[in-house]
Order: C-alpha cells, then sequence, then structure tokens
C-alpha cells in the first residue's frame, strides 16, 4: 500500500530537511507568533478532519507536514513553543520512536481483547495509556542503554559488532517462525473446517423464488450462529475470484476519470426486447443474473455503469471522486438510452454514497430529489422504469477480515444489515414510486429476518464490503428474474 511505501512518503521527510537548510534559526520577527498558531492550528485541523476515508498520503500528507514546518520555524520563543517545550512535551518527543513503532500493534491487541467494544472513550484511553508505558520501557531499557553503550557484555571492546550478525539471525528466526507457525494454523484451521463439513454436509443452496431465497438465508444465518467454519475452499483472495466483472470487458464501463464508455449488450442479443442497466458497481453486480434472465426471458441486456457514479441526480464527490466526470457520463448515459428507446430502464445504486449536506438540503433531501429526476428523466425513453433497493454494506465484519481472522467462525460473520444503503432503500421506495416507477427491494435477496450471512452453503454472499459475490447472484437468477418479470409484464 502506499501509505507504507518510502518513495511516496520522501516528501515528509524532505519537508523538514528544506526547512534546515533554508532556515539558520527560528524566525526572530513578529511573524513567529503567527507561524506557531497556524502551525498548531493546521495540525489540529488534521488531527479532527481526517479519518479512515481521508486518502493519506497524498496531497492531505502536506497539512500535518506544514503546520509542523511552521512551529519548529516559529521556534521556542513564541506561546506555542513553550508548551512544546515543557517536559511533559519534551517527553513524548524523546519516546515517540519507541511509541510510533508500539502503538499499532497496541490497538490490534485491544480490538481483538475488545471485540465488542467499538466505542473510542473505552478503547483509545486503553490504547494511549498501554503504548506510552510500553514505550517509556523501550526507551529507558533498550533505546538508551544502546545509545549509550551501557550494554552488558557488548559495550566495550569490538564485541560490539557481534550485535549485527546476532540481530540478523534474530529477525530471520522470527521471520521464519512466524510464517511457519501461520501457516501451520492455518493448515489446522482448513484441515479442522474439512472434518466439519464432511460430517455435517453443507446446506442445500436451490432457491427458485424469493420464498425459497428467504428459507435458504435463514438457514444460513441458524448454520452460522451454531458456530460453523468458515468453508475451507475460501479465503480473502478466493473471495473475489467471482466478481461482474469476470463476465463484463474494462471498455464496457467507466472508472474513476471516463466520461463514457462502450455500449455492451448481455442476455440474448438478438432479442427484440431491451432492458438498460444503469448505474453504478452495485447497478452493475446485478448483470450475471440479468445476463442469465435475459438468455432464458428472451430480451437484450444493455449496460450502462460508471464506478462511483450513481444514475440518480446527486453530487457524489467525496473521496476524491470528480462531479464533473459523474455528470458527464450521466449526460452520455441519457442520450444513449433516449436512442435506445428500451422496453425497461433497471436503475440501481450504492446508497448515498459519497455525498454530503448542501445548499440547504441533507443527503436525504438530495437523495430523494435525485431519484425523482432520474426516474422522470428515463420514463420519456422507456414505458417502464425499475429502481433497485441497494443491499447492505458490511462495515462491521467486512468479508475478508472474516474469513482470514484467526480463530473465527461463520457466526462472526453475520451482520444486522443496518447500514446507509438500508437507510436509503426507503427513501429510494418513496422517490421512485412516488415517481411512477416500480422498486424491487434487493435486501430480501441476501438477508433473513435474524441477520445477513455471509455464505450460504459453500456460496459466499459478497466478495467484498458490499458488493455481491458473482456466485451468488448467479444463483439468484431465477429467483430475481421472478421479480423482475412480474413487473415487467406489469
Amino acid at each position: 500500500p502506499t501509505y507504507f511505501n518510502t518513495a511516496a512518503r520522501a516528501f515528509e521527510l524532505a519537508g523538514g530537511a528544506l526547512l534546515g537548510c533554508l532556515m539558520s534559526g527560528p524566525l526572530t520577527s513578529r511573524w513567529r507568533h503567527l507561524a506557531g498558531t497556524a502551525g498548531l492550528a493546521i495540525i489540529v485541523v488534521a488531527t479532527i478532519g481526517f479519518d479512515e476515508t481521508t486518502p493519506f498520503p497524498g496531497w492531505q500528507a502536506l497539512v500535518p507536514v506544514v503546520g509542523t514546518a511552521l512551529l519548529l520555524a516559529a521556534g521556542p520563543r513564541t506561546w506555542t513553543g513553550r508548551i512544546a517545550s515543557c517536559a511533559p512535551a519534551r517527553y513524548i518527543g524523546d519516546i515517540s520512536f519507541s511509541l510510533y513503532l508500539w502503538h499499532w500493534p497496541v490497538a490490534m491487541v485491544v480490538d481483538y481483547l475488545f471485540p465488542e467494544t467499538t466505542h473510542l472513550l473505552v478503547t483509545a484511553p486503553i490504547t494511549i495509556l498501554v503504548s506510552l508505558a510500553l514505550a517509556s520501557l523501550t526507551y529507558h531499557f533498550v533505546e538508551q542503554p544502546f545509545q549509550h553503550k551501557r550494554v552488558p557484555v557488548f559495550s566495550r571492546d569490538k564485541r560490539t559488532l557481534w550485535l549485527w550478525p546476532i540481530s540478523v539471525v534474530v529477525v530471520l528466526a522470527v521471520a521464519f517462525g512466524s510464517s511457519a507457525l501461520a501457516d501451520a494454523r492455518y493448515t489446522a484451521d482448513q484441515r479442522a473446517a474439512q472434518d466439519y463439513f464432511d460430517e455435517h454436509g453443507y446446506q442445500k443452496v436451490e432457491g427458485e423464488d424469493l420464498d425459497g431465497v428467504q428459507e435458504e438465508l435463514g438457514e444460513a444465518v441458524e448454520v452460522a450462529e451454531s458456530g460453523a467454519p468458515i468453508p475451507p475452499e475460501y479465503d480473502a483472495e478466493a473471495l473475489q475470484d467471482a466478481m461482474w466483472t469476470d463476465i463484463v470487458d474494462g471498455d464496457c464501463y467507466a472508472s474513476e476519470g471516463q466520461q463514457d464508455a462502450d455500449v455492451c449488450s448481455y442476455g440474448d442479443i438478438d432479442a427484440d426486447q431491451t432492458i438498460a442497466l444503469v448505474g453504478d458497481s452495485h447497478a452493475a453486480m446485478w448483470l450475471p443474473a440479468l445476463d442469465i434472465i435475459g438468455e432464458d426471458h428472451g430480451f437484450r441486456v444493455v449496460l450502462f455503469a460508471k464506478m462511483s457514479c450513481g444514475p440518480y441526480t446527486v453530487v457524489q464527490d467525496g473521496l476524491g471522486h470528480s462531479h464533473e466526470d459523474c455528470d458527464a457520463f450521466r449526460d452520455f448515459t441519457r442520450d444513449e438510452v433516449a436512442k435506445l428507446k428500451p422496453d425497461a430502464v433497471v436503475l440501481g445504486a450504492r446508497g448515498e454514497l459519497n455525498m454530503a449536506d448542501r445548499e440547504g438540503l441533507t443527503v436525504d433531501e438530495q437523495w430523494s430529489e435525485g431519484v425523482t429526476d432520474a426516474v422522470e428523466v428515463f420514463s420519456e425513453s422507456s414505458p417502464r422504469v425499475i429502481s433497485l433497493g441497494d443491499v447492505p454494506a458490511r462495515p462491521d465484519a467486512e468479508p475478508q477480515d472474516c474469513v482470514d481472522a484467526p480463530g473465527s467462525d461463520q457466526s462472526d460473520c453475520v451482520v444486522t444489515g443496518e447500514s446507509v444503503e438500508l437507510h436509503s432503500n426507503d427513501i429510494t421506495r418513496t422517490a421512485a414510486e412516488e415517481a411512477g416507477a416500480a422498486y424491487i427491494d434487493t435486501t430480501e435477496f441476501v438477508c433473513a429476518e435474524d441477520g445477513c450471512p455471509l455464505f450460504a452453503g459453500d456460496t459466499p454472499l459478497y466478495e467484498d464490503d458490499s458488493h455481491l459475490n458473482r456466485l451468488w447472484v448467479e444463483h439468484l437468477a431465477p429467483a430475481f428474474g421472478r421479480e423482475l418479470v412480474a413487473m415487467l409484464d406489469d
């Protein structure tokens, strides 16, 4: 990842080096007070404003770098400098490297020991106090003795040279030992999982309609809650071996920075009836089912999809995505659909993705207006518009974490479904139906009343935290087709 890429982070160290080259000492003019105040303010903004959704490093990394540079340039003869020069602050600086090394493993252990406690007021103080304690011990009993040559046996003569080969041997032994232990545990878990399924068998997965799918999902939750292991053939990589993009050429959908795409057909490509599937990846992930349904029922499916850009007229510019590109692709899609004049348009999107309150309107209000506008526009090009609800995301039990976490079983991977996506569905349904569109509740294809499982039998439902696995979507084709065809007949 870029976060650990030395080349991507070099400019942060270079900022300090450049400051040292350009300045012979702290600022002496009245500007030093402004520099110190601005530097501290910038660091506070980064501390409070950055979260897990902030791309880092990137240009955002300049924020704390510039703030730190201003603090250093201001020097100690300012109110910020006096705060930074007090004994507690200096001590934190002394142990900062040890603190940096300790804080992440401590945070992981705290999360492991308190899996049900996600409130920062509980986990953050524990992580901070334990990290400070360990960093202090490391500083006094490891860093300082080595820096001041107070290490027994190795502190005199040339015996210090033995530390180099010894340290290399220790590092290699720990690395290979850890790898061997991890492989042994993984093999044991796989063997235990296979023994379980050899004894109990896999749940049968054969729902042909929505009632059958609901029965499957209910049984899957029961199997999961009984403590069934993860199917032995699945790990984080195997979950992503079946994606909707497997059946779609890369030129047939728009990625970041693209404003159009090739117009590609699926299903019965020679059929007289045509359905346009329009939306983002949460619409396109249903294409494997529509491909099968089209062949079975005699209609062509034409895809119009752009990543992170839904068909509804809203601003989706979070996480650095271009609103201009999204709008341009929507215009391209509407023009193409108007020329196509399909028998039906199926709209789908990840609910309220990358949105924020703007111009006096809440996200919910913008979403409602966007759905209404899109339905009305596409109704001019097609006699039937169908809006798909979104499936709930799995932020608290991401599939890759569930299947790879040591000692985990399927019960760890069942979620309630509560998410932004589920919240947006009520808004989508109301706005779509009031504008004259039909609505399909897709939540019923992935969640039972008691929860949303990750596996039904040996079939995974998701391939990541929000997209359905192609194998499950293909399995749903008969049941999903019944719902879709019934609406087309209406």
